[in-house]
């Protein structure tokens, strides 16, 4: 796994709800090379999984219930400019809270001390 602590609070922040990663709940449009779009729903991992197939996608553009435009130059750099694999999609994925059982990731930030916390 390539995930630095810096950039799995990047992506709570970014692309998870309560700075938690999520398995559903987010909607975006993914941005192809060629400018074609695909509307999609899913969570955190889902989300990684594309920003990091840049021979497909260009952009992530969130739609609900965050808004903003990502691309995966954004996310390496968030990462220590260290690469982001789907292999960390993966370790995303069996963080996210679900099945129930399962760990959750999450940055907490209460000022003036931000940390992370897996729930």
């Amino acid at each position: 796994m390539a995930l630095t602590t810096n950039g799995k609070n990047y992506i709570a922040q970014n692309f998870g709800i309560s700075n938690c990663f999520v398995s559903t709940g987010l909607s975006w449009t993914a941005v192809a090379n060629d400018d074609s779009t695909v509307t999609e729903s899913g969570g955190t991992a889902s989300i990684v999984a594309r920003l990091v197939t840049t021979s497909v996608y260009k952009r992530i553009d969130l739609t609900s219930p965050i808004i903003g435009s990502y691309t995966y130059a954004a996310l390496k750099q968030a990462n220590d400019n260290t690469d982001v694999t789907l292999t960390d999609a993966q370790w995303i994925a069996a963080n996210d809270g679900t099945p129930s059982e399962e760990s959750q990731y999450c940055f907490i930030c209460e000022v003036p001390i931000c940390s992370f916390q897996v729930v």
